[in-house]
Formats: structure tokens, sequence, C-alpha cells
């Protein structure tokens, strides 16, 4: 997959501003170091759509 630097761009801020989000919060202790971790890793996107996709079919 191809992406455009703006878009490449604009990912990365996008994860800048969770990482900074999740940092905050876990310093001001809103929320566990497992939701942190959740919220900081990226999603698996593959994983994710393979479960979509085996709910369909069932």
């Amino acid at each position: 997959m191809i992406i455009s630097k703006e878009h490449k761009d604009a990912l990365v801020e996008e994860n800048k501003k969770r990482l900074k989000k999740a940092m905050t919060d876990l310093a001001a202790g809103h929320i566990s170091k497992e939701e942190a971790e959740l919220i900081i890793k990226p999603k698996n996107t593959h994983k994710r759509k393979k479960a979509i996709k085996s709910r369909e079919v069932k």
C-alpha cells in the first residue's frame, strides 16, 4: 500500500496525540497501565478484519 507524504504525516500526528493523551491520563491516575498499553499500541487491523469475516460466515 502506497501512502502519500501528507497522509503519513497525518497518521504520525494522530499517533503523537494518542500517545500524549494516554501518558497524561496514566500519570494522572485516570487509567491503568494495561489500558494505556492498549491505547498506545497500534490496532491489529489484520486480526480484527479476520474476526469480522469469521463472524459473517457463521
